[in-house]
């Protein structure tokens, strides 16, 4: 992967796509409400976006950008909500799964209007980078991992409100990281329920 001002001066002509509809995200249902928190959430943050830079994700180095992380699919949510259970199934897929906690499925009205489609192989190559090295496992490289440097270069350029990358987990489906800093006006993510129980819209 192309790396500091290569990677910016790439970044700067890469094309931008808009992605408009539905995206998906599955969580525990104790992190949803803060049941481990005293006293719990007063109410839930569905979108919440600070988890990330607190733990690091693919493309979020500990302490970088706030970025939430949504699936483009509800089957690609669940995976990527999975992950423990999916790992253990494949050192051993003749055991019984292994247990999930409680776990909650929402969906998102987006639009976005400028976001890095790392999807397409033109793109990749951009950039030389990989399907194998964007769906490579990150969190025991030592130091920043290549994808969460490319996610803070991105971020640092300022053209891109999020990236749609191929999922880790799911064969040919995709993910979005959303920068929700750079949620300019008309852009936006919106929780969709109809009833009112889960609410949150950013910005």
């Amino acid at each position: 992967m192309l790396r500091g001002e290569e990677l910016s001066t790439t970044l700067a002509s890469t094309p931008q796509i808009v992605l408009d509809g539905f995206l998906f995200r599955a969580v525990d249902l104790e992190a949803l409400y803060g049941f481990h928190q005293t006293p719990p959430y007063p109410t839930p943050r569905p979108l919440y976006s600070l988890g990330s830079p607190k733990n690091g994700a693919r493309f979020t180095p500990k302490g970088g950008p706030k970025s939430l992380y949504m699936a483009v699919d509800a089957e690609t949510a669940l995976a990527e909500a999975s992950q423990v259970s999916d790992i253990v199934l494949a050192i051993n897929p003749t055991i019984a799964p292994a247990p999930t906690t409680p776990k909650v499925m929402y969906s998102a009205k987006a639009y976005l209007v400028t976001v890095l489609d790392l999807t397409l192989s033109a793109n990749q190559s951009a950039i030389s980078t990989s399907l194998i090295e964007l769906t490579s496992p990150w969190r025991n490289v030592v130091g920043v991992a290549p994808t969460q440097e490319l996610g803070q270069a991105v971020f640092d350029r300022g053209r891109y409100q999020a990236i749609l990358f191929p999922s880790s987990k799911k064969h040919g489906h995709a993910c979005v990281v959303i920068f929700t800093d750079r949620l300019a006006p008309a852009a936006f993510i919106e929780v969709y329920d109809p009833h009112g129980n889960l609410q949150e819209r950013i910005p």
